[in-house]
């Protein structure tokens, strides 16, 4: 691997648009297979491994406890009043538990149109303004017919509204969560940054599904070049802003189109590669890959440890990208609930990371010490390691990620939120998570 030591800044286009790309100029007999082969983007001229800068580069990877919470990180949640009881019961509830109040920033934008979304902001507001929390802020968003096909328009218009995200928000960084995230661990800086970078997660290789094999094609036909990560691998993704706006312009000039949401309905009709299906991380972690990846920081795991094979709209240079220091194993601060196999009761998350998190349990409460006692330092944590039906524990060195998560938790100690903690006796039935 190539690997370089340096400070990033903006970059500029790095490879030549393809005109096989161009809804507008595509040549009939130009195939999905055609396209991506123009996009072939030969390993060697992928930009560098580019690590931290040796200033600040941690003598041990991993969460590291004197990371700092950035000034300025604003929570990014596209819903609806139609999502309030999954909202509350999962995204709010970890949040509340798991995050510091000081440190959460919450922008939750809804859809302007909606009579009960409007009645709902104000009642939202009020709702969360009783937790602490750093800001609260609701926004609302025009409808518009570029996410109207095949019956996905709910989850196009989430998708568009997250591409658009640097329009609601000024913040130095934005971290996009779903109502059906779930935090199962206290947060701790360190593992969403590293010296002061995002931290991106990406699965590599094999494609885990045709979903995401369909989606990879959208990435490198809106790009121009090969997908080289899944990045719908953790919560929150954290993005700058000012990137997003970059990635849009990008995508409307590979495209030829005259703006950003004529290139979008392209990519949600099908139009490109004969499959609506499109990620919307997944294009995020490709552009940062691509242009801007001194500006990040990468952890990266191979779906299929050694898999090489060619896929359609998938990178092929897995063997100069990965390095081991990007494929460190790190702890993953959420789980996406609804695509969690044969998933525990919510509650049951909760309890194991908050026993887990606490190294000073109540004492003389024989209840919640039982309650407890199964999650001991020595047992690892599943939910550390897994997301979307995938396990990272098959790394020996999970564990030591799992330890060194703790160990900045213990050095950075804080005070539990009032009312929650008293809640917990009564919660999870006694059942270890493996």
């Amino acid at each position: 691997s190539r690997v370089k030591d340096s400070v990033s800044t903006a970059s500029a286009l790095l490879y030549p648009a393809w005109s096989c790309h161009s809804p507008k100029a595509q040549p009939e007999n130009c195939t999905l297979r055609e396209a991506v082969a123009q996009v072939d983007v030969p390993c060697e001229s992928l930009p560098a491994v580019c690590l931290s800068p040796s200033a600040c580069r941690r003598h041990t990877l991993g969460t590291h406890p004197a990371e700092a919470w950035p000034s300025s990180l604003e929570l990014f949640i596209r819903m609806t009043r139609s999502k309030a009881d999954q909202f509350e019961e999962m995204l709010l509830r970890s949040l509340r538990l798991f995050w510091p109040a000081e440190a959460v920033r919450l922008l939750i934008v809804l859809d302007d149109e909606s009579e009960a979304d409007h009645e709902w902001g104000p009642e939202l507001t009020r709702d969360l303004s009783s937790y602490g929390f750093a800001s609260i802020r609701i926004a609302y968003e025009p409808p518009s017919d570029v996410y109207a096909y095949h019956g996905r328009d709910g989850h196009n218009r989430q998708q568009r509204s997250m591409f658009w995200a640097d329009n609601f928000t000024s913040a130095d960084y934005v971290g996009f969560l779903d109502t059906d995230t779930l935090f199962t661990t206290r947060v701790h800086p360190g593992d969403l940054f590293e010296c002061g970078r995002p931290v991106v997660h990406g699965l590599m290789g094999k494609p885990q599904a045709d979903f995401w094999a369909a989606a990879g094609n959208a990435t490198a036909a809106a790009f121009g070049r090969p997908q080289v990560m899944r990045g719908m691998q953790y919560f929150p993704v954290i993005m700058q802003p000012k990137h997003l706006k970059l990635m849009r312009d990008h995508i409307t000039e590979n495209l030829v189109t005259e703006n950003f949401d004529e290139a979008f309905r392209h990519i949600v009709s099908g139009r490109l590669t004969g499959s609506p299906y499109f990620s919307q991380f997944n294009m995020m972690a490709t552009f940062i890959y691509y242009f801007h990846q001194c500006d990040y920081t990468f952890s990266l795991e191979e779906l299929v440890p050694g898999y090489r094979e060619t896929d359609e709209g998938h990178t092929t240079c897995l063997d100069d990208i990965l390095d081991e220091r990007n494929t460190f194993p790190r702890v993953k601060v959420a789980v996406h609930y609804r695509y969690i196999t044969a998933p525990e009761p919510v509650e049951t998350y909760l309890l194991e990371g908050y026993c887990r998190s606490e190294a000073n349990l109540p004492s003389g409460d024989a209840t919640f010490a039982a309650r407890c006692s199964p999650f001991s330092p020595s047992t690892m944590q599943k939910a550390l390691f897994d997301f979307e039906y995938h396990s990272w524990e098959w790394n020996s060195l999970c564990r030591r990620a799992q330890l060194k998560h703790y160990k900045a938790l213990e050095l950075s100690a804080r005070e539990w939120p009032t009312g929650l903690v008293g809640e917990i006796t009564s919660w999870a039935p006694l059942k270890v998570l493996r």
